[in-house]
């Protein structure tokens, strides 16, 4: 979905009968969805990934089978939305009125077309390399030194701004390479596993908060990416990197091995590379005073007013869109400081309910019988009540073979009736 886009509605038809989706908290949802497909019968469900990204499942489909479903969007511009690689064109494009910067207190939405508008800025790039730290790569300290250096030495213009921190299960402090940086590569101690996810999120977030004209070039240097610790990808903070959706890793031959922000971050995109950072980006509000770097792109944009917020429910409306903005800023600000996501992650699923829109804390699911739905109703209070947000699996997919609680509910009414029968056959009851 693009930025100023959101789900509000889902249906999908169980035989002849239209059944409408139900607003759900996401891991209640995608727990009761792999408890259904266990017994062949009818959920459907929507949920986030990752950044803007949906995915959709519709379960059972049978040989040359069609089935009907149908969702609804909530958008304030022309959009284009991408089905499995049909693109659907939703509103006017040609007489479009809607060019206005849109702001509440909290968060800002600028369409593509007043995006347009904005200076065009080219910031200056330097090198912040990261630095495998971890146990297994203790023998290759020297290794790395040299082709950091040897990088460098072949593009000596970034040298002066460029930065090196270290990384294992803990992320070091930054420090810049114009010191004994080689002093500092030899003494660190290794030790535990390669926690990638973190020093990616830790440089993407100071360079958001840094509104000069430089940004930073995340540059790996490591012989084990693919063993890295990469939870998802880092699609939920595209706000934090306008001109670049690459990170790389420094390889053996000097050059730069390519891999993508968005997806699959552990997969090369392109080896061997030498790339030039010359892409310009638009500066918010004006480039004298600049609050924020957007991409030079034909989408819509969103700027954080505040670093860190919430929203008061008796703000929010129903299936508006102002009030679908200021749920995606608190998700913007969540994915920042996860450490405040834990603390009340129950707001954004309270915020989808009262707004009737879905948000990255929640689902839009089909169920089939009433006794579904008071299975996920129970789910979605358990989980409701925890202190935890992470007490189940996000990724629960679907089993062929019978669930475990199904086989213990079979096994023991068979042990009840081997009972009964055998309890009859003792004691037997007289017709007197």
């Amino acid at each position: 979905l693009p930025d100023g886009c959101w789900i509000s509605n889902y249906y999908l038809y169980v035989e002849d009968k239209k059944e409408m989706g139900i607003l759900a908290e996401k891991k209640s949802a995608l727990w009761v969805y792999s408890q259904i497909v266990n017994y062949r019968q009818d959920p459907g469900i929507l949920h986030y990934l990752t950044g803007n990204k949906i995915e959709f499942r519709v379960f059972p489909f049978s040989g040359n089978e069609t089935r009907k479903t149908g969702i609804e969007l909530i958008h304030k511009d022309p959009v284009k939305i991408t089905l499995d690689g049909n693109t659907i064109e939703l509103g006017n494009f040609q007489y479009s009125q809607e060019t206005s910067t849109s702001a509440n207190k909290n968060i800002i939405y600028i369409p593509a077309e007043q995006k347009k508008q904005l200076p065009e800025v080219q910031r200056k790039s330097y090198y912040h390399f990261i630095v495998d730290t971890s146990k297994d790569q203790d023998s290759l300290k020297n290794n790395f030194i040299q082709r950091i250096e040897s990088f460098v030495k072949e593009n000596p213009e970034k040298r002066s701004l460029s930065k090196i921190s270290f990384c294992n299960s803990y992320l070091s402090s930054v420090y810049p390479l114009t010191g004994d940086w080689k002093t500092l590569v030899k003494n660190q101690k290794n030790e535990g596993g390669f926690y990638l996810d973190h020093a990616i999120k830790t440089v993407l977030y100071n360079s958001y908060k840094n509104t000069d004209n430089t940004y930073p070039v995340i540059i790996i240097v490591s012989n084990n990416i693919e063993n890295s610790i990469i939870e998802n990808d880092f699609s939920d903070l595209k706000i934090a990197y306008p001109e670049n959706s690459l990170f790389y890793r420094l390889n053996e031959g000097g050059t730069l091995d390519s891999y993508s922000l968005v997806s699959n971050s552990k997969i090369i995109l392109e080896s061997n590379l030498n790339p030039e950072f010359t892409t310009k980006v638009r500066a918010y509000p004006n480039a004298e005073r600049p609050v924020a770097y957007l991409p030079d792109d034909d989408s819509p944009s969103l700027v954080l007013k505040k670093e860190i917020f919430s929203i008061d429910e008796k703000d929010l409306k129903e299936k508006n869109w102002n009030s679908a903005l200021e749920m995606q800023g608190v998700w913007i600000t969540r994915t920042f400081h996860p450490e405040a996501f834990k603390k009340d992650w129950v707001n954004l699923v309270k915020y989808s309910f009262v707004s009737q829109i879905m948000n990255p804390s929640t689902s839009f699911m089909v169920v089939e019988n009433e006794a579904q739905k008071a299975m996920l109703k129970k789910k979605q209070e358990q989980v409701l009540k925890s202190r935890e947000s992470l007490d189940l699996d996000e990724d629960t997919q679907p089993m062929s073979e019978p669930g475990l609680l199904l086989v213990m509910i079979l096994f023991i009414s068979f042990f009840i009736g081997k009972l009964k029968r055998k309890k009859r056959s003792l004691f037997p009851i007289s017709n007197t």
